[in-house]
């Protein structure tokens, strides 16, 4: 085989090339099944594929190539093809900057070239190249800017360790504080030279035990009344994480507020701005020295809010305009506490320095507002009692390393001894249903499969149905049998999401919507040639079922707005962030616990005191007005989903949180909750951790197996 020889582009050699085990294991591949992804040239010189070529060259296999299209810039297309397909930490992200530095400084210099002293006239327009070097090459592969300075220092004072970041063995941050370690000990006893192999044992020493170190003027025990304060302002939906837990009050007192709560701290090996876990919330009180950092990480991490107690200077800080006028992640609010914060329990006195809670919200819209809180403020002592009764011995869960694993689950404690019973049925749901006896369940908790939305790969599935009206049949069907089962006093809450009407192509064939399959195809072909109704237009096909199953006999209740979070790529249109839950009932006598749905009210409403009556009239002003309920106001139509997590290979799983709600409201204490579509098993776990007995049905038998592992003690029928 008579191949040339090619040498990397400049650009393609800021991301490392695998050798060793990985390359074998490639050439191996290619050579049994061939090179399925041509090598992109550029001038002679290979931009992407290096590994393919060393793979086909060690096969002793022909490669294939193809020129570069010479859309953007080489750099442009290096970063976009490899950032997002490798699994790269933020400290190699940082070294992949740190690698883009010269040529970012070369096309800088080829822009003013073009431009010939005119301005901007001729030069090529670059989006985001504003600031500094180092911002702009953070921000192409995503990572924090101070992590890409310190990467800077250490290849300025010791180059090795570089090769140890990018190899993935040691983080920035724990690079940084060896070297802190190593130049002490220099100013102390000398010069070193670290190349000598007594000194690389030290530094490697350095390094491994620079996890575990923790700036003592950094760990600050937060006041339980200061926590308190958020807690009476703000609400949060889904899983929460405290990533600087400390002595763990601020977790303890959000399980104590019955929040879904992980905990996680630097001192047990743990670093936040290393973790890239995604959750609902982020909250915590976060070590001062990194407080920018902290908030860039959490905007990555959190899906709907974030809480950071911080100094009020820290508006005050490089980059604030950034920080505090982000509108994709927008600040919503400024709790500012007008008695100074006292951290050190010991002492009597106030503090030295002014604190408030800065508050972002995705959904805010409008200016952030600032909010005082009084320096007497008693309307939270009702929480502060509460964490102050918590056991000492609370067992705190840490996050695990990537990637994330299964929350273990919470059994539900019960003085009389009682235990959930969960049990599976694994077959169609229409005829699992029909051997169940009448009246046997209190309530069904389901997300149905979804109209040409997800291809659950099993023969008889639903949801890929010729057309709309089949796939209302077979779901009357299904809640048919259910009726029978429930209880007069049952309830039923269906969650259900809503499709477009598509052409007759192949829609995202080119991988763009990752749940593409070709029976999601092929059924909807089959739809478009029925022309249910106009191509792009929407199906409304929850509205359909719900209507079906209101002529059905089913009373309708509630129509819940379901908030999600996601991009669907569309440009003519709103995005689409919402799903739809219904509930329904068996008759007008139902069982609904609605204290399970009550949140707090208005800071206005709850400093008053009282809520104003309605259609007051001014001859009746001095009557009295309604009070408030010790546990909030109950919630209306409109619910944040939340964040699914622990559901394994399902690709539609439930939030947990939704779950927990529709049990705990439509199911009594002890009673059994039916799963028609159990999937994942979310709905099981809501029964396990709040009392109920659980009965699951799903034709997919691999699903099943990943809700048995989710809930220990589960059988199959």
């Amino acid at each position: 085989m008579n191949v040339n020889k090619y040498d990397s582009h400049p650009a393609a050699n800021i991301f490392p090339i695998a050798n060793g085990p990985e390359l074998d294991k490639l050439a191996a591949d290619i050579k049994a099944n061939g090179q399925h992804h041509p090598i992109v040239l550029h001038e002679g010189k290979i931009l992407d594929g290096r590994r393919r070529y060393l793979a086909c060259l060690k096969a002793e296999i022909e490669p294939k190539f193809l020129a570069w299209d010479g859309k953007g810039s080489p750099l442009d297309y290096v970063i976009s093809t490899n950032v997002h397909r490798r699994h790269l930490s933020s400290s190699q992200r940082a070294i992949v900057a740190l690698r883009m530095l010269p040529l970012l400084a070369e096309e800088a210099k080829e822009r003013q070239r073009q431009s010939n002293g005119r301005g901007k006239k001729g030069a090529q327009k670059c989006a985001g190249t504003k600031g500094k070097a180092a911002s702009i090459a953070a921000k192409l592969v995503g990572c924090c800017p101070r992590l890409v300075e310190q990467a800077k220092s250490i290849q300025a004072s010791r180059p090795k360790l570089i090769e140890q970041v990018e190899s993935g063995a040691v983080t920035i941050s724990h690079a940084v504080a060896a070297l802190q370690s190593v130049d002490q000990s220099e100013a102390q006893e000398g010069p070193q030279d670290l190349q000598a192999p007594e000194n690389q044992m030290i530094l490697a020493r350095s390094i491994k035990g620079a996890g575990g170190k923790r700036n003592q003027l950094d760990l600050y025990q937060t006041p339980r009344h200061a926590i308190a304060s958020l807690l009476h302002r703000e609400e949060f939906t889904g899983l929460t994480w405290e990533p600087a837990t400390g002595d763990g009050r601020i977790a303890e007192m959000l399980r104590t507020a019955r929040y879904e709560v992980v905990e996680s701290d630097l001192s047990s090996g743990t670093d936040f701005l290393e973790d890239e876990r995604q959750v609902d919330n982020v909250v915590t009180n976060p070590p001062y020295s990194h407080k920018n950092e902290f908030i860039h990480h959490a905007k990555k991490c959190a899906a709907n809010k974030i809480a950071l107690l911080l100094p009020i200077d820290g508006l005050d800080t490089i980059g604030r305009y950034d920080l505090y006028q982000d509108t994709e992640f927008p600040l919503k609010a400024i709790y500012v506490f007008s008695k100074r914060l006292q951290f050190d329990e010991s002492r009597s006195h106030q503090g030295m320095m002014t604190h408030a809670w800065f508050v972002w919200d995705r959904q805010h819209v409008g200016e952030p507002v600032i909010r005082w809180i009084p320096p007497n403020e008693t309307a939270t002592t009702m929480i502060v009692a509460k964490a102050e009764e918590a056991p000492e011995s609370r067992v705190r869960q840490s996050i695990p390393a990537l990637p994330p694993t299964t929350p273990s689950l919470r059994i539900a404690s019960n003085p009389d001894g009682f235990r959930s019973k969960v049990e599976y049925h694994c077959g169609d749901s229409q005829q699992v249903l029909r051997t169940l006896p009448a009246d046997s369940v209190d309530c069904c908790v389901t997300s149905v499969p979804y109209y040409l939305l997800r291809d659950y790969e099993c023969e008889g599935q639903y949801g890929l149905e010729p057309s709309v009206g089949d796939w209302v049949e077979n779901q009357l069907n299904v809640f048919r049998e259910v009726r029978r089962v429930l209880r007069d006093s049952g309830t039923c809450w269906i969650n259900v999401g809503d499709p477009y009407a598509y052409g007759t192509g192949s829609f995202n064939s080119h991988g763009r919507d990752k749940h593409w399959t070709s029976g999601i195809a092929e059924a909807r072909r089959k739809m478009a040639r029925s022309r249910p109704v106009h191509p792009k237009s929407l199906m409304f096909a929850p509205h359909r079922l719900a209507v079906a199953l209101a002529e059905d006999g089913w009373i309708g209740r509630a129509e819940i707005i379901l908030q999600k979070y996601g991009v669907d790529g569309c440009k003519d249109r709103p995005v689409r962030c919402h799903e739809y839950l219904y509930l329904f009932t068996k008759t007008d006598d139902y069982h609904f616990d609605s204290d399970c749905l009550r949140v707090p009210y208005a800071p206005k409403t709850s400093a008053r005191g009282h809520s104003a009556s309605p259609r007051r009239r001014k001859s009746e002003s001095r009557k009295p007005a309604f009070e408030l309920h010790p546990l909030g106001k109950l919630r209306g139509s409109v619910w944040n989903a939340g964040r699914a997590s622990g559901a394994g290979g399902h690709p539609a799983p439930m939030p947990l949180q939704i779950a927990v709600d529709c049990v705990r409201a439509g199911c009594p204490e002890g009673g059994t909750v039916l799963e028609p579509f159990l999937g994942s098993g979310t709905t099981a776990v809501a029964c396990v951790e709040n009392g109920r007995h659980c009965i699951g049905i799903d034709l997919n038998r691999s699903y099943l197996d990943i809700a048995m592992k989710r809930v220990p003690g589960s059988r199959i029928i």
